[in-house]
């Protein structure tokens, strides 16, 4: 199972960009260009961590299904053994949920600075 707590320092500096967007600091192309530099980094760090989450996850409940279906003295069906999974794998989906939506909004963020940069460019060749 991932360790989160492994990945805080990134999730903390993903808060800390969001905040820099919500203030709306972000106002020079030199800092924008770091921001997007760093944000790639963080995704390249956090992704492979979300997709093996998913799997784990995925590979959690598949097992807790098969546990559950073949249990001859719960008697269930899938829907009942497919639901026991579901509710055994909560910290997984909890894990996968968490990366999910920073891995979301690191690539927002991506595309909000790519935006910034295309403005730059188009407000210093009118200037």
């Amino acid at each position: 199972m991932i360790n989160l707590e492994l990945c805080q320092e990134m999730f903390d500096r993903v808060d800390k960009i969001a905040q820099l967007f919500r203030d709306r600091k972000l106002d020079n192309p030199h800092l924008v260009n770091e921001v997007l530099q760093e944000l790639n980094g963080i995704y390249d760090y956090l992704n492979p961590l979300y997709l093996q989450a998913i799997v784990e996850e995925e590979l959690y409940k598949a097992e807790q299904y098969i546990y559950h279906k073949e249990n001859k003295e719960e008697k269930n069906t899938d829907t009942t053994a497919k639901k026991k999974a579901d509710l055994e794998a909560e910290e997984y989906s909890k894990i996968r949920a968490k990366l999910e939506g920073y891995i979301k909004n690191i690539m927002t963020n991506i595309t909000s600075c790519q935006s910034l940069i295309k403005t730059f460019e188009i407000q210093s060749n009118i200037k």
